[in-house]
């Protein structure tokens, strides 16, 4: 099970930064304590259940370039020189 949310913020034009938190928690039974085999010591005893538990944090700065042909001749000058 994940649960989380973000947050999207652009402090300057055709620049983002998002960040994400995320907490994640998972479980699972391997199988019974019968189906086990164990030689080394003897008397050892498990459940064979398993437990995972995270905590994600990411920091993302993303850059928009645009290929455009308009966006890529701005600020060019279109005089063609012989």
């Amino acid at each position: 099970m994940n649960i989380g949310g973000g947050i999207v913020l652009e402090p300057a034009p055709k620049q983002k930064i998002m960040i994400d938190f995320r907490y994640e928690i998972g479980h699972t039974r391997i199988g019974t304590p019968e189906s086990s085999q164990f030689v080394i010591p003897a008397d050892y005893q498990d459940s064979l259940k398993g437990r995972n538990k995270g905590i994600r944090l990411s920091i993302m700065y993303l850059l928009e370039f645009s290929s455009s042909k308009h966006e890529l001749n701005k600020g060019k000058s279109t005089k063609k020189i012989k």
